[in-house]
């Protein structure tokens, strides 16, 4: 039986990690939707740690074998005035499904959130993505009820930027 464990990412980690993060990348593109990637060793060192870090990961493990990982970052939803995580990203290495780690990294996402005292994990789903909103719904998830996520690209940011 194989043994799924789930931690905080180290520095070590990172290569592993990027590697999924460009696993995912490919599944994505590979969905249909659109995803530009440029993940690199060195912005998700610079950036998963130290004083000015963006984001957390926590990386599964199967037998001491990088598995999956779960990227979140922190957040503050004003509608109840309470601290939330928001989820970027959950992979699990194909290999590595069906073997709980998928559950393993909500339970240690469950965790996180509290101890940072937020009050709700938020995440989205590629609409294609029809296996990640199974395993979702089956965790008792459910779709957000305040909306959905709009966005706005990084050239339309320049141009807004711009016109200050």
């Amino acid at each position: 039986m194989s043994r799924v464990a789930v931690r905080a990412m180290r520095r070590k980690d990172v290569p592993a990690v990027v590697a999924m993060m460009k696993a995912l990348i490919e599944e994505i593109r590979r969905q249909g939707e659109e995803a530009p990637g440029g993940v690199t060793i060195a912005n998700v060192t610079q950036y998963g740690f130290g004083r000015d870090r963006w984001f957390g990961v926590l990386i599964a493990t199967v037998d001491g074998k990088p598995a999956g990982y779960a990227l979140h970052h922190r957040g503050y939803e004003v509608d109840n005035a309470a601290r939330v995580l928001y989820l970027s990203d959950l992979y699990v290495r194909e290999e590595a499904r069906r073997l709980g780690v998928g559950r393993a990294l909500m339970a240690a996402m469950a965790a996180e959130c509290r101890r940072v005292g937020a009050v709700e994990t938020l995440w989205r789903v590629h609409a294609k993505n029809h296996r990640a909103r199974a395993f979702y719904l089956g965790l008792g998830a459910a779709d957000w009820r305040l909306g959905t996520t709009m966005w706005v690209a990084e050239k339309v940011l320049a141009k807004r930027a711009a016109r200050k």
